[in-house]
């Protein structure tokens, strides 16, 4: 029987744009994995800097209005991203949903088409 240890890099999911990056941990295993060690979900280098700076990201999302209720918890693995998202400060966030935003809340998902009524709501005050 080996003792063959294996050392791969830890990735993570993007909980905001999906996508898949590397973390920079080093990981020693025992087998070699397939898609290499996914260990959960997180925010990516670009994203983690919006968060850190104040933002709150609008994640648009194909979500069964009928199932979900305001307020639900919606797992990231859950959704299916549109691609559609928009960064907005806290300030902004809670005024818009009317609802105080958590400090380590990085994203809200929301029904398709929301990304756009709302840029279409926001860009007078952008002119």
């Amino acid at each position: 029987m080996s003792q063959a240890s294996y050392v791969s890099i830890d990735r993570g999911d993007c909980v905001v744009c999906g996508c898949k990056f590397e973390t920079g941990t080093l990981m020693i295993e025992r087998e070699v994995p397939a898609e290499g060690c996914v260990l959960g979900w997180e925010l990516c280098p670009s994203d983690a800097q919006m968060h850190k700076f104040g933002f709150a990201a609008i994640v648009e999302c194909e979500l069964d209005m009928t199932a979900a209720k305001a307020g639900d918890v919606i797992q990231p693995h859950a959704v299916k991203r549109t691609g559609n998202l928009m960064h907005v400060t806290r300030e902004t966030f809670t005024s818009l949903f009317n609802t105080q935003a958590r400090p380590t809340l990085p994203c809200a998902y929301v029904p398709a088409g929301t990304v756009q009524q709302l840029r279409a709501l926001l860009q007078p005050a952008l002119n």
